[in-house]
């Protein structure tokens, strides 16, 4: 896995949302955890992301929210 700057990484953007101020993400699929980190910066955990559809699963003004999300 690559670290630092060279890091693939993820980003989302949350409508209706500031997506800076959501904290603790992470993008799930089947259970299994595919990348963590905040919603504006996610990095992956098992390589690159396949096509399909996952949760991306934040906490936001203290709650835990769950948001579908397909990849392309």
């Amino acid at each position: 896995m690559l670290r630092g700057r060279k890091a693939p990484q993820i980003k989302c953007k949350l409508s209706g949302v500031k997506s800076s101020a959501a904290t603790a993400a992470s993008l799930t699929r089947d259970g299994r955890t595919f990348a963590r980190g905040t919603v504006t910066s996610l990095r992956p955990v098992h390589g690159r992301l396949a096509a399909g559809r996952y949760m991306l699963r934040y906490r936001y003004d203290g709650r835990h929210l769950a948001v579908a999300v397909l990849v392309p």
